[in-house]
Order: C-alpha cells, then sequence, then structure tokens
C-alpha cells in the first residue's frame, strides 16, 4: 500500500509506539478475521515504484479494512485496523485523470494511504460505511451537535444531526 512516513503531524490517538507500527499489514498474522463483510468495492492506488494507478479490491469488514490484489482469488492480501484511523476526503477535481477525482486518506502514526474511487456514488458510499469506525477529519461541517449527553473530565457524549445522511434519500441510509 502507499504508507507515506512523515513525523511532522502527530495526533492524540497516534501510538506511544509507533516505530514498528504498519498501517498495513499482512492478512497471514490476523488470527480470528470477521466474516461479515459490510461494503466492498474496487479502488485505485498509486504504485510507488512507477507512480501509475493500481486498482486493487477492497473490502470492509466489521473488524478491519482488506484488499485483495485479485478479487477473483479470494486471498486477501492486507489488512488494516480501522481503529483510530484518521479518514480525511481529498479534495482532487482539479486532477487530470478521471480516476483520482474521489479519494480519500487514511492516516495513523504518521503513516498514510490514499485510496480513489472511479465515481462518486462508491466514494459516497464507502465515507458513509469508513466514517462509522474511523475518527474523522470532516466532523463539524459533517454534523450538527443538538444535545449534550453526558460530560466527564476525558470526554463529552453528544446526540448529533448528521447534515451528511440528511441530504441522501432514504434508500442511501438502509443498511
Amino acid at each position: 500500500m502507499q504508507d507515506h512516513t512523515h513525523s511532522d503531524s502527530s495526533s492524540f490517538f497516534d501510538d506511544a509506539n509507533s516505530r514498528s507500527y504498519q498501517l498495513w499489514k499482512k492478512s497471514t498474522s490476523l488470527k480470528k478475521p470477521s466474516e461479515n463483510k459490510i461494503y466492498e468495492c474496487v479502488l485505485f492506488k498509486r504504485s510507488k515504484r512507477t507512480n501509475f494507478l493500481k486498482s486493487r479490491f477492497y473490502v470492509l469488514f466489521d473488524d478491519r479494512f482488506a484488499y485483495y490484489k485479485n478479487g477473483r482469488d479470494k486471498v486477501e492480501t492486507a489488512y488494516c485496523q480501522l481503529l483510530n484511523v484518521k479518514l480525511e476526503m481529498i479534495n482532487s477535481e482539479e486532477e487530470k485523470e478521471d480516476k483520482c477525482k474521489f479519494g480519500l486518506r487514511l492516516s495513523h502514526n504518521g503513516q498514510h494511504s490514499e485510496l480513489f474511487a472511479r465515481t462518486k456514488d462508491i466514494y459516497e458510499k464507502l465515507i458513509k460505511h469508513l466514517s462509522k469506525f474511523c475518527v474523522l477529519s470532516w466532523y463539524s461541517k459533517a454534523y450538527t451537535d443538538i444535545k449534550t449527553i453526558g460530560k466527564g473530565s476525558f470526554a463529552k457524549v453528544s446526540s448529533l444531526y448528521s447534515d451528511y445522511e440528511s441530504s441522501c434519500s432514504e434508500e442511501d441510509l438502509t443498511f
């Protein structure tokens, strides 16, 4: 995967021992993986070697986000645990390649991976599903705080209204 290291942007959600951290781990290291598929699609990533876009088949499970080099083989290549992973939308309207218009970035511990959807429909559905697992960089733009339910020394629990989901049709909200 396209993992880039940059130490200047640390986050509250980064791990204390981040030297050995890898955003994408080989699937052979996963014990008792869930088979509950939430969403699957084809996404593109840039090759580190050639800088060309490569397509991969991705599946969002309830415990990980995985990719397959060849979707027909059904052999999982690598996975990313989405706990404390930051999800960002990449504004790429000015990109020359059509495949790069709908991008997202997953980042954690100074590493990130940029993925691109072919269509806006795939992109929006993937963002909707990933936003249930990831830390959102656009939280204040996507949600309106209706009421504070509880408050402690570390966190606040609020009732929210989703501005994003209100703009979707009811069919898009069915899980």
